[in-house]
Formats: C-alpha cells, structure tokens, sequence
C-alpha cells in the first residue's frame, strides 16, 4: 500500500518544535514521504500566542485546503479531537498520537481509546536541525497578565522523569547530536521528586559524552547562585534567553512579573562578574497598555544596560481572556510601530557592541551549516561564526574569531574536529 505524503508546517515556541520532530520522526520509521510542497495531508503545528501567529495559522490551513489537501490542526489552536470536513484537530493531549491518526482518522472520533500525554514523544531523530529540544515540562501557573497559553497548555505545571529525560538525552548523543536544548512551557517550574531544573541539568551534566547543553529560555525568578554555577562546567553553553517582557517595573507589575529590572541586571551583573562575555538575549514586549514614554525609554534603555545580543521585540496584542486584553487605555497601533523601530534600533546597535567584544578570541565553534565553501556555527556564548571553507558538519572546531563588516569571522585553530 502507497503511503500518504505529508506536509508539515510548525509556528511558535522551541516545545511545539520539539513535539511536531518527534511526530516527524514516527511518521519517517512508519514509512511516510515528508512532503512540504505536494502532499496528501499537511500538519499544522498551531501557535496562539500572538493575534499574528493565530492568522499565520489560518492562512496555512486555507492554502492547504485549496490544494485538496487534509489539513490536522495541532496544538494550542486545537481545543478539542473534532473534525468538520477535511479539517482535522488534534489538540496538545493528543499531538503525539498524530501517526496513529494519520493511519486511521476514524480514531478522531474514538478518543476514550487514546491516552491523553503530554511527554509519550518519541526521541526528534529526524529534526532539521544540528541542535536537537528535549522536552522536560509543560503547563505553567504564572498567570501573566497577558498570555494566553495557562489557558491552552494548563496551568498544572507537569514535569517529565529524570530517567526518561536522561535516557532521550543519551540516545540523541548516540545519534551523534552535540547540542541538547532543554525546553518546556515554562523550564524553571520543572519538579520532579526532588529534583528541579538545576539539580536535573547536574544530573545531566554527568553523562559522560562530549556534548553541551542549552536552555531555551529562563524565568529571571529563577536565577540563583546554584544555577549560576551550572555555567562553570564547559558542557554549559554560556548564554541565557530571558523572559524579561519589560524593563519598567510599572509594567512588569501590572504584566505580574514578579521582579524588578534592578533585580535582573543585578544578576546578569553577578554572571558576568564570572564570566565577562557571558551573552544574554530577552523576549520584550513593546506597547503593553497604558505604556508610556518614558516606560518605553526604559526599554530603550534596558536593552543597553544589560548589553543585549538580541532582542526579540513583540509588539503587544491583546489575547481573549487575558487580564491584559480588558485593560485600558490601550496604546495606538501607529504608536506601537513606531516603538518598535526605535527598539529595534538600538537592538541592532548594542548587537554590534556585543559583537567587538569576541574580536580575536578563542571559541569553540559547533558547525551546523555548509554553503558555497564557507562554514556557519554557533560558538559556545551563541554567537554565530563564519569560516571561510568547508569543514565538517554537526563537529566542534577550536578557532580564533575576527570581526569583519558586522561578522564574526573564524580561523581553524586545529583539525582536531569531535
């Protein structure tokens, strides 16, 4: 029997990317042809998180359907197993049961025979990338004031085993993966019989294997000196992902942050009285209701003070059921974008700043990509190196970096390529 094609498209965070691999993964060993431009049946791997990422989500379903296609719906757009003419939805419960439904759809209408689970994935061999997510939690119980996702994923924080996590993790190294990137809703609620995120990334760090290990992101709440020590160990990639959202505390409060911005540059200070080129990036929402100027300026400022990489700016957009979306005194979309800009200005400035300080030095560089006789990798701090010839790919290379037209540009140190 000829086995359908399929099409897979995933929008949103690091955890959809993860669990849409694994799916991936099963349908590649049952025997499915991963198609993304003439399938039989496309996934959609939903994100509700922004008003835009909602839209993306259904201009992909309505372009597949026009093509005759069966559409799954999966994820945080799905609310429930249902279908209603070629549209199928699969939600987060569900997701990993997607190669089994492939197989018989009929199984949309039997759900009581489907376990819900929100860690049964198989290990992402067939991800498309050199770095590989592992799954470690979902669900989160932090209510912020304007995210929709407690509502979607629950707000039950879940925490997968050690010994499941440790052995994913060992096999993705046997499958010859050097970069394990731990993710879930929300890392820093992990708890799982005794252990929490730092206790489980020491146990991790022991496996004995020449691999190194990378959060997605970090609740500042979080940080503590035991965490801070994880970065001692050269298996830990030196760079952070803040959930910072804001860096005015009139705004990270009525967003129930639970922090101040003294706080986090208090602690970025402390990391990189350790490690001066430790690199930081942060999610900052710009045009939060009632922001002002000088709420704005702050950001402004922010993004300086705490010498960010990158700066993944979002501009707010109102979630039903938020206790964000039925505040007032709502900031004008016009004024929004021209916040953003500025923003993005000085993202773009304070990058190239970060960028001088890795002139001439020493970085172990992990080659995700060969194009046209040069290699492109990923250093320890995450700073993207380009090398002027083809070296070999998923392998570490010790090299001296230089700074050439806003590039980091390496040299081979030595071959010696693990």
């Amino acid at each position: 029997m000829v086995k359908s094609k399929v099409g897979v498209v995933s929008l949103g965070c690091r955890l959809n990317s993860y669990e849409i691999d694994s799916v991936v993964t099963s349908l590649k060993e049952k025997g499915y042809e991963i198609d993304n431009k003439n399938a039989d049946i496309y996934i959609v791997n939903s994100c509700v998180i922004t008003e835009r990422s909602e839209a993306k989500t259904r201009n992909f379903v309505n372009r597949f359907l026009k093509r005759g296609a069966k559409v799954i719906i999966a994820g945080c757009m799905a609310k429930d197993m249902s279908f209603q003419g070629n549209v199928f939805y699969v939600p987060n419960d569900f997701k990993y049961k997607i190669p089994e439904i492939i197989e018989d759809f009929n199984k949309i209408n039997n759900v009581d025979i489907l376990k819900k689970s929100r860690f049964d994935y198989k290990p992402p061999y067939f991800t498309s990338n050199t770095r590989v997510n592992v799954k470690i939690q979902d669900g989160c119980n932090n209510y912020c004031s304007y995210c929709i996702l407690p509502y979607i994923r629950g707000d039950k924080p879940l925490s997968r085993p050690v010994r499941d996590i440790e052995n994913e993790i060992k096999t993705l190294i046997e499958k010859g993966f050097k970069e394990i990137v731990i993710t879930g809703l929300n890392i820093a609620k992990y708890n799982f019989k005794g252990y929490n995120l730092t206790t489980l990334i020491e146990h991790i760090l022991n496996i004995d294997a020449d691999f190194r290990i990378h959060f997605s992101s970090i609740d500042p709440n979080f940080i503590d000196n035991d965490f801070i020590n994880l970065f001692k160990s050269p298996k830990m990639v030196k760079h952070l992902h803040l959930s910072l959202q804001h860096c005015s505390d009139r705004i990270l409060k009525l967003m129930n942050r639970n922090y101040n911005f003294k706080k986090v540059l208090e602690l970025v200070s402390l990391i990189r009285s350790q490690d001066p080129l430790f690199n930081f990036t942060a999610d900052i929402i710009s045009g939060f209701p009632s922001e002002t100027e000088d709420d704005h300026n702050k950001n402004v400022k922010g993004i300086q003070d705490i010498e960010l990489y990158h700066s993944h700016i979002f501009r707010y957009s109102d979630r039903p059921g938020t206790a964000a979306s039925k505040m007032s005194n709502k900031v004008k979309e016009q004024i929004k974008k021209r916040r953003i800009n500025e923003l993005n200005i000085v993202a773009y400035e304070t990058k190239n700043n970060i960028l001088k300080k890795f002139s001439n030095k020493i970085s172990r560089v992990l080659i995700e990509e060969i194009k046209n006789n040069f290699s492109y990798g990923l250093s320890e701090y995450y700073i993207p190196v380009f090398i002027n010839r083809e070296l070999n790919l998923n392998r570490f290379y010790k090299v001296k970096t230089f700074l050439n037209n806003g590039l980091l540009i390496g040299e081979i140190i030595n071959d010696n390529s693990k």
